[in-house]
């Protein structure tokens, strides 16, 4: 008796596990709506260095005449199932100047809904919190190109 109880707990064990797919080593598909989202923000991280990038020439037009400026992505993940972070770093070139001039980082929060990314905040420097506005509007219509 005690055998077959043995069995049967262990057969009970083998189809619990075959149902939540650890045995076969399946998981669940993935959602549609998270694949879309997953997609998105894949583009939305390859778009942004070159955004940022002309952002930044064009708002320092007729300020300072900038040789180059240089964008990478230092953190980009989600933080939410519809909410992310994108950290970018800026370092720009100056002729005047014989060095890098290094811009602390701009971390942007994002939110998708209804089939965009939108943004919600940014932390920024203070000197250019005002600035930054156009470049958050910029971020919002690049999901609708």
């Amino acid at each position: 008796m005690s055998i077959s109880r043995t069995v049967a707990v262990l057969a009970g064990v083998v189809v619990t596990l075959m149902l939540a797919g650890l045995i076969a080593g399946r998981t669940a598909p993935v959602p549609e709506k998270d694949r879309k989202v997953k997609t998105s923000f894949e583009a939305l991280q390859k778009k942004l260095p070159t955004m940022v990038c002309d952002w930044f020439k064009n708002e320092l037009d007729g300020w300072v005449e900038v040789k180059e400026v240089k964008t990478e992505i230092k953190l980009a993940r989600f933080t939410a199932p519809s909410d992310a972070k994108i950290t970018v770093s800026v370092s720009l070139k100056v002729p005047e100047i014989p060095f890098d001039f290094p811009h602390p980082h701009l971390s942007f929060y994002l939110h998708y809904y209804d089939g965009h990314w939108t943004t919600t905040r940014v932390d920024c420097p203070p000197k250019i919190a005002e600035a930054v506005v156009s470049l958050m509007l910029a971020i919002d219509r690049a999901g609708e190109k």
